[in-house]
């Protein structure tokens, strides 16, 4: 499984508090199917907890992902500051999706030395 965040995620997850392991073990969830929410078209939205909030109340991620490969950590909101994405968001958020799955093994290694994309890596 590899792991991977956009840059605008990576900025909202260390704004909120949230580590590299947090996102680790988000993603390993995921792949366990437990509490996800499918959004159609690879995006799946996802509880997550926040320093010194339980899930419930905490913050939702946006994550694509195809075949339990690759995930990438797309949006992040606290449920206190909104409860869903808009219609125009979550079409944005669809298309970089399909742009992100659609990249070949080469294609991401030079989004991740570029720092387009970041991998997210154990102990981090």
């Amino acid at each position: 499984m590899q792991v991977f965040v956009t840059k605008t995620f990576y900025r909202w997850m260390r704004k909120s508090g949230l580590s590299e392991d947090r996102i680790l073990l988000t993603a390993y969830e995921t792949f366990s199917g437990l509490s996800v929410v499918d959004l159609g078209a690879g995006l799946i939205k996802k509880r997550i907890a926040t320093p010194g909030r339980g899930k419930r109340s905490a913050a939702r991620v946006i994550i694509t992902t195809r075949k339990h490969g690759r995930y990438f950590f797309l949006h992040g909101f606290h449920k206190n500051e909104r409860t869903n994405l808009g219609e125009h968001e979550l079409n944005y958020v669809r298309r970089i999706a399909k742009d992100l799955l659609e990249l070949t093994q080469h294609e991401l290694y030079v989004a991740v030395q570029a720092g387009q994309i970041i991998e997210v890596n154990h102990g981090v």
